[in-house]
């Protein structure tokens, strides 16, 4: 490793808008829709778990199959997150 230099390999990408002034964006296109696609299900979540008699376990099964995650505890995962970032929860 001595004479080459390490780089990182999420590079901030800068962009230019129309008025011609240079934004660096602070997260990937990825990242922004994981945070929408979080912020859907943890809205979801909570629209669900208002109707009496519902089961955590279905909802987050349902969930999991609608916006294909792996397992429901993935659910549990985006849900705690969005706690922790003082999101809709």
């Amino acid at each position: 490793m001595g004479f080459f230099k390490r780089t990182n390999k999420t590079t901030m990408k800068m962009e230019i808008e129309k008025n011609d002034d240079l934004v660096l964006r602070r997260t990937t296109e990825l990242q922004e829709q994981r945070q929408a696609r979080n912020a859907e299900i943890s809205a979801e979540w909570e629209e669900l778990r208002r109707i009496p008699g519902q089961s955590r376990g279905e909802i987050a099964r349902y969930l999991a199959k609608k916006y294909g995650l792996v397992s429901p505890s993935s659910v549990y995962e985006i849900l705690r997150q969005q706690r922790k970032e003082g999101g809709a929860l």
